[in-house]
């Protein structure tokens, strides 16, 4: 079953006549919500008589929507496995609720997490690179430019800020 915005808007409107269908497993609402549990967590429902994973599903959907809208969710290119946390120095901590900006900052600090990924576009390595057309956010840090002058006995070093500053109160 193909999980659209229009099947989710019915899943959260059946979430008012859960008691009816909770243990119908062959009923159109247990069907579809069980297609967006798949779709959005990875996860299906178990079978069994009055299981708690409807309700929790329920839970989990709406906390989502709080956080961030279907259709970002629907629409990453980059999908961490289920239960994966990935923490690489220079970058945030990845999760499967991450963003596609944040993933592909971990990409770009290290290309070996691609195999912790449950889902990547083809041409990931470009976009990591810079090449393609889905830039993230820059991350800027703070540097001092440095130029480094050799003499006949030893290296000097002098920042271009201070020659900035003295240029200026010239």
């Amino acid at each position: 079953m193909q999980v659209t915005q229009e099947v989710i808007d019915r899943v959260l409107m059946s979430q008012a006549t859960l008691r009816s269908w909770r243990n119908k497993h062959n009923s159109t609402e247990w069907l579809e919500a069980n297609a967006v549990n798949r779709a959005l967590f990875g996860d299906t429902f178990s079978r069994s008589h009055n299981c708690g994973c409807v309700e929790d599903f329920f839970i989990l959907l709406n906390l989502k929507l709080k956080k961030q809208s279907i259709s970002e969710i629907m629409d990453k290119k980059f999908v961490l496995k289920k239960g994966k946390v990935v923490m690489s120095h220079g970058c945030d901590i990845v999760t499967e609720n991450s963003s596609d900006e944040q993933c592909i900052t971990l990409l770009r600090v290290n290309k070996k997490h691609a195999s912790k990924f449950e889902r990547l576009p083809e041409n990931w390595e470009e976009i990591v690179d810079g090449a393609s057309e889905v830039k993230p956010k820059k991350i800027r840090a703070k540097r001092t430019k440095k130029e480094v002058v050799e003499t006949d006995t030893k290296t000097e070093e002098s920042t271009t800020e201070k020659e900035d500053v003295q240029e200026q109160i010239d």
